[in-house]
């Protein structure tokens, strides 16, 4: 079996900060938020890239290491 990129995480969960009703500036200052809540789990970052409609749109999220149900859904209501 390859090794991916998930291979040292026991468990993990995928949060995304970014909100279409917010700035591109405040959706940056919640993934610096979400970061720094998390920094002690470990994570790794991802951007991803697509058009919404013409117009190229860019999201970017954690992906974190062993996070109780509890905390990931905590961390999704606040973000």
């Amino acid at each position: 079996m390859k090794n991916n990129i998930l291979s040292g995480f026991l468990s993990w969960s995928l949060i995304c900060p970014y909100n279409d009703r917010l700035s591109p500036e405040e959706n940056n200052i919640s993934l610096a938020e979400l970061t720094h809540d998390v920094r002690k789990d470990g994570y790794l970052k991802f951007e991803a890239h697509w058009l919404k409609g013409t117009e190229p749109s860019i999201e970017r999220f954690l992906i974190i290491n062993n996070l109780s149900l509890k905390e990931a859904l905590r961390l999704g209501e606040k973000y």
